[in-house]
């Protein structure tokens, strides 16, 4: 007797991003969230889409940001017959657009990876993949490039794919997100009777159907369709908004109810590349990325750790001390992240990463060429920049800006006598902010060591806060409400690597 076949499927996506009924959330409580692990997220969903159902024919996507329009272009690219895009602003890309402060790249974190030097996507120079990689959006760059120089190349992109498509994708713009999330709630509530129904043997009830007539169509969307019945929603709507609240709790504990600064988003224009912040008084909190990079773009005034790389690279000792080390570093990170994937979120997870970057950089801070490299890149200026974090470690960040703030940090607690005249830096592990006061001449603020118990008061002309997403504002919770055990083991599921390109099959 033959043993009955069975048939694989690519489903990590669909376990991993799934929400509710129909419904898959692409940008929500994720680990990995660059610009291409969107990208890349958005191509494998909708493949594994069409694959678990050939009769998919309609597909409504919520969100007009990279992934929603990688998901869009996609699914148009393989034959789905009506796709709807819905958008609460008015254009494709609005949050990167106008904003000059921030730099970013599809593969500048990747170092010490040999291909992290070349930032076009998803052709690249450095690596094997060019011929099979794919992707909906495309662009050519060598550098970081700002995010407003990114949302222009999208839009290039975005606007040659679609010329090239199936004209089968509408784009709607300004849509109301209380429209939207009553919407959603509709399909979720029709897709869960239709489901019993399937499971009971019934007679199906009918699916839900978006009446689009009165939604405003984005001037160069392909189509114009009246109505939409979807068979699967896609959330794309973005990660959530920031915590920027500076003072939670004050120095016992307690709910702090007093003033906190307004600061910008990490998705704002700020003002710590102004000429005049080199003699300003600069105090970040937070230890993740946007802390490590704010820290870095004060201190030396360059926009991207790439710059950094290749102004230090310029002197041929520093060359080949930081060459010597790119293996080890390599290594540390593979191990990290691929951790990282099997661990749960803890902050713990990245105290031994940590601890051999500290290694490593105290050794190269023995050469007296790498300091006076570090030296040449600090500001000149009488202003300082001080890293205020919570925990004994830095938390969630790519391996580049945490060595570079830890071969920084390491250099310049040398204190060599001829750094008068540069910026300070000072880093404050194991420290909060409790209190918190406006004055005519900035901000000051209560920092409490949280092992001694004692207090501080730090003046600052500029504060930066950089605590992550506020999981209250993460639109995938608003839109649905789920249960807090559910969201655990989908996030868990989201914590495992993409690749750096999508691939097509020969």
């Amino acid at each position: 007797m033959a043993s009955p076949s069975i048939k694989v499927v690519d489903s990590l996506s669909l376990l991993s991003l799934k929400v509710a009924p129909n419904v898959f959330d692409l940008s929500s409580g994720m680990h990995h969230v660059s610009i291409r692990d969107q990208i890349v997220r958005a191509q494998l969903l909708v493949r594994d889409l069409l694959h678990a159902d050939h009769e998919l024919k309609e597909l409504v996507i919520i969100g007009a940001g990279v992934a929603g329009m990688s998901a869009a272009l996609t699914a148009c690219e393989l034959g789905i017959a009506k796709v709807v895009v819905l958008e609460a602003s008015g254009e494709p890309f609005s949050l990167f657009k106008g904003l000059h402060t921030r730099h970013v790249g599809p593969f500048m974190y990747e170092w010490p990876s040999p291909f992290f030097n070349d930032q076009s996507y998803p052709a690249h120079k450095r690596t094997g993949w060019a011929a099979s990689a794919r992707s909906p959006l495309t662009w050519k760059a060598d550098q970081p490039c700002s995010a407003d120089q990114l949302a222009t190349l999208l839009s290039e992109s975005l606007q040659q794919r679609l010329s090239e498509v199936p004209a089968t994708l509408m784009i709607g713009r300004r849509v109301a997100r209380q429209w939207i999330k009553d919407e959603i709630e509709a399909f979720v509530a029709a897709e869960t009777a239709r489901h019993g129904a399937l499971l009971g043997g019934n007679r199906l009830p009918p699916a839900h159907r978006i009446d689009l007539r009165k939604v405003k169509v984005w001037s160069d969307s392909p189509t114009r369709a009246m109505t939409v019945t979807p068979q699967y929603i896609l959330l794309a709507a973005g990660m959530g908004k920031e915590d920027l609240q500076l003072v939670k709790t004050d120095a016992r504990g307690r709910a702090y109810g007093g003033a906190n600064p307004l600061c910008p988003p990490f998705w704002g224009a700020d003002q710590l590349l102004d000429g005049a912040s080199r003699d300003a008084s600069t105090a970040v909190f937070g230890g993740g990325d946007g802390a490590l990079q704010d820290v870095l773009r004060a201190l030396t005034g360059r926009a991207h750790p790439l710059e950094l790389l290749r102004e230090l690279e310029a002197k041929p000792a520093v060359k080949r001390a930081l060459r010597g080390k790119m293996d080890e570093l390599l290594s540390l990170d593979r191990q990290a992240r691929q951790l990282a994937t099997w661990t749960s979120r803890s902050q713990h997870d990245y105290q031994q990463l940590d601890r051999a970057c500290i290694r490593i950089a105290r050794k190269l801070a023995k050469c007296r060429q790498m300091v006076r490299q570090i030296w040449l890149l600090i500001r000149r200026g009488r202003g300082c920049v001080t890293l205020v974090v919570m925990e004994a470690h830095f938390g969630k960040s790519y391996l580049l800006n945490r060595f570079l703030m830890h071969l920084f940090w390491a250099c310049v607690r040398q204190k060599p006598a001829s750094w008068s005249g540069r910026m300070g830096l000072d880093i404050r592990f194991r420290h909060r902010a409790c209190n918190y006061t406006a004055t005519s001449l900035g901000h000051c603020v209560q920092v409490l060591d949280v092992e001694a118990k004692t207090t501080t008061w730090l003046q600052a002309d500029l504060v930066a806060v950089r605590y992550g997403i506020n999981p209250e504002s993460v639109p995938g919770l608003q839109l649905i409400q789920l249960g807090q055990q559910y969201s655990e083991h989908r996030t868990t599921l989201a914590r495992v690597e993409l690749p750096f390109v999508f691939e097509t099959r020969s």
